[in-house]
């Protein structure tokens, strides 16, 4: 897609047309066309007041190519958004995944990490390796006062930090594909 934009709409990301067009005469892919040199007057990514618009559906070609440019354009435009997220993990590789689930009634929030790489066989995605990730730190905003940290699977306490926004902040043992951490809260009567 193409958009003019208006004065007040700020470009955040630019496009390259590629260098010649396909036609009968000349048939090459756009995959191996050289871009042009001067960037197109219509952006990809530009906000007009408190949306974005990208003129490229980013989640379904990083789905399809896998590529890590459509990833990073994606991750960067969500964090503009929200800037404060409920939960940042620092230290985890980019197949990880992350969970937040709070229950109220028990007074605790639960946090998962989840790391085990699939290798594809066939049609098939089967895991044949567990590989250890350490350096792996949590920063969560919750919005309600916390008495502890622990590690779900020893029951260990774990070092935590309160932040001066109210963020609490800590360090995760190495992960072997899942770790749990529980988050204390008090009880309110």
């Amino acid at each position: 897609l193409r958009f003019d934009i208006t004065a007040d709409a700020e470009p955040l990301a630019s496009i390259h047309d590629a260098l010649f067009d396909r036609t009968y005469r000349r048939f090459f892919s756009h995959q191996n066309a050289p871009p042009r040199r001067r960037p197109s007057p219509y952006p990809a990514v530009h906000r007009h007041g408190a949306h974005l618009v990208a003129a490229h559906p980013l989640g379904r070609l990083y789905l399809h190519h896998g590529a890590e440019a459509h990833r990073s354009l994606l991750w960067a435009l969500l964090h503009s958004l929200d800037q404060q997220p409920v939960i940042e993990v620092c230290g985890l590789p980019p197949g990880g995944r992350v969970s937040v689930l709070h229950q109220p009634r028990r007074h605790r929030t639960i946090v998962h990490v989840l790391y085990a790489p699939p290798t594809q066989r066939g049609r098939a995605a089967v895991i044949d390796d567990v590989v250890a990730v350490s350096g792996v730190s949590a920063t969560l905003r919750l919005g309600r006062e916390v008495i502890g940290v622990r590690d779900a699977m020893t029951c260990a306490a774990m070092p935590w930090v309160r932040l001066d926004d109210g963020a609490v902040s800590f360090d995760l043992a190495p992960i072997e594909m899942h770790a749990v951490v529980l988050i204390r809260h008090p009880a309110t009567g």
